[in-house]
């Protein structure tokens, strides 16, 4: 099999304000694998160190190491410390599989249970129309959101609302701030606070928390005992689908979003076919491959009234991609 890593970076269409600062650009690298009948399989890795994966650098050094070369194709837990790493790999290694068997990826990870899944529309500008529900990105400073959540629950109307703080607010501040938030009636907000707070905001917080940057394998039982029950996942930051499938078998009965780790769309083609054979499914945070310059690589990874369908041929994505 021959490998290749392509690394990128791509400018986002508009600016993305978050709690961790201003995102403008996203690295990544594009991985490819081809068998001797010229078959390709398709995979992405975009490292979130802020969510407890590699860096950047320390993954393209892994990738362009001996680690995809492994005949076994097993790796330690998260792909040996370099989960982004290891999620491209075997996406790429599942596409191919799939491919050879002339099935959808989704059949290798379960029963196919939808062929169109839910998302949610992540609000940068104005209000995208046509969607059940949305989501929030904000910056930590309590003054300047409040004005940005009351335009988006008036231009939305009765659609669910979705709030990602980012681990902004210690425990005292996320009390305060959700307090302030709750007249806005936000379906749930994302990672109030950090790991060590999430307890007592759990319990004592005026609207319903989700846990997001903290959920990972070795994390998970920490993070189960604060009583949350909302989980915020993220396949590309957990070393891949099999990964992410182990932590769902450890949260029965939780409340699961799946999202992307904002990349080009190979990552996030992965994850739909992932949320495909998942069961009770909630709107994905997946609609966000066309936030970039260039739109998405893949065609059809945009939504069409609040959801994006699920290819049904053979591998990742059927037909294959358009390059930028």
């Amino acid at each position: 099999m021959n490998w290749h890593v392509e690394p990128y970076a791509v400018a986002f269409s508009r600016p993305l304000a978050t709690a961790h600062g201003v995102w403008r650009r996203r690295r990544g690298f594009l991985v490819t694998v081809t068998d001797a009948e010229g078959r390709v399989g398709r995979g992405e890795a975009v490292p979130l160190p802020d969510w407890g994966t590699e860096t950047a650098l320390e993954c393209l050094a892994y990738l362009r190491g001996p680690g995809p070369l492994r005949p076994d194709g097993h790796l330690p837990r998260e792909g040996g410390g370099r989960p982004a790493a290891w999620a491209a790999i075997e996406q790429a290694r599942l596409d191919l599989e799939a491919q050879t068997a002339g099935v959808p990826l989704a059949a290798l990870l379960g029963v196919s249970l939808r062929s169109a899944i839910p998302v949610n529309a992540l609000v940068t500008g104005e209000i995208p129309p046509g969607y059940a529900t949305y989501k929030l990105k904000l910056t930590g400073d309590l003054a300047r959101d409040l004005p940005r959540v009351a335009a988006a629950r008036a231009a939305i109307g009765n659609a669910a609302l979705r709030l990602d703080a980012n681990g902004s607010w210690t425990a005292t501040e996320a009390l305060h701030a959700l307090e302030a938030l709750a007249p806005f009636d936000p379906e749930y907000v994302e990672q109030p606070t950090s790991l060590e707070g999430l307890a007592e905001v759990v319990k004592h917080g005026a609207v319903p928390v989700a846990a997001d940057e903290c959920v990972r394998l070795d994390t998970l039982d920490r993070v189960l005992a604060t009583g949350v029950r909302i989980l915020i996942v993220k396949p590309a930051a957990l070393g891949g689908l099999r990964a992410t499938q182990a932590l769902l078998a450890r949260a029965p009965g939780l409340k699961v979003v799946l999202t992307s780790a904002l990349d080009r769309g190979i990552s996030t083609a992965g994850v739909l076919q992932l949320a495909a054979t998942v069961m009770d499914l909630p709107a994905c945070g997946l609609a966000t491959a066309g936030l970039f310059d260039g739109g998405p690589l893949l065609p059809g990874l945009v939504p069409v009234a609040g959801a994006i369908a699920v290819p049904q041929g053979p591998g990742l994505w059927h037909p294959e991609p358009v390059r930028c």
